[in-house]
């Protein structure tokens, strides 16, 4: 878990940096993340290209000339994007398999005491703090400050809405009150999903 999530991050950095101009380095760097992605995780091999759709059109929204950001990715990305699959190719046969036939939801969606998520485990200390109060201050700050944030706020925002599960819970209650990942479980990608915690 730790190589797997670990990649990610390194996968949609060196992303960026191939967008905004970097070179063979930055090419290079992506294609290999990515492929460390797949050769780690099933999952994620299965979340990446949703993820980076959505990443790549926060991006694109970010830019103040859309259509030169548009023509400079399909110049920047077919040749890592190759170089990635091909890296990628040993483990992709049986990922795609795995994905085709495999069940991965565990715990179960049938069980939502356990898939869903506790709010306040999301900013308190004990309690797996995947985002925590400085960094929400920190990006909230970012977000009012400065100008073209809005697509990585609403990116933001949607991870955030989806990370609780599908169904509201606290650490003493659950509800019946539905969010927003009961009406995209099914899309591609994500029916692999184990924990919802982790957008």
């Amino acid at each position: 878990n730790l190589s797997c999530t670990q990649w990610l991050p390194f996968v949609f950095l060196t992303l960026l940096w191939r967008l905004e101009g970097g070179g063979r380095g930055a090419a290079l760097a992506f294609a290999v993340s990515g492929a460390l992605v797949a050769a780690s995780s099933t999952t994620y091999t299965a979340q990446l290209p949703l993820f980076g759709l959505a990443f790549g059109a926060a991006w694109l929204l970010s830019q103040p000339d859309r259509r030169e950001a548009a023509r400079r990715a399909v110049t920047a990305l077919p040749l890592p994007l190759a170089l990635g699959a091909l890296l990628a190719l040993p483990v992709l046969g049986p990922a795609l398999h795995d994905l085709r036939t495999l069940q991965f939801e565990t715990p179960i969606w049938e069980d939502p005491v356990s898939f869903a998520f506790p709010l306040e485990s999301f900013v308190l200390p004990n309690r797996h703090p995947y985002v925590g109060l400085g960094v929400l201050a920190l990006a909230l700050l970012a977000a009012i400050r400065r100008t073209g944030t809005a697509p990585w706020a609403t990116l933001a925002f949607l991870g955030l809405s989806l990370a609780p599960g599908p169904v509201v819970k606290t650490l003493s209650t659950l509800t019946s009150i539905p969010l927003p990942y009961a009406l995209v479980r099914y899309f591609p990608g994500l029916t692999q999903n184990r924990f919802t915690e982790r957008f």
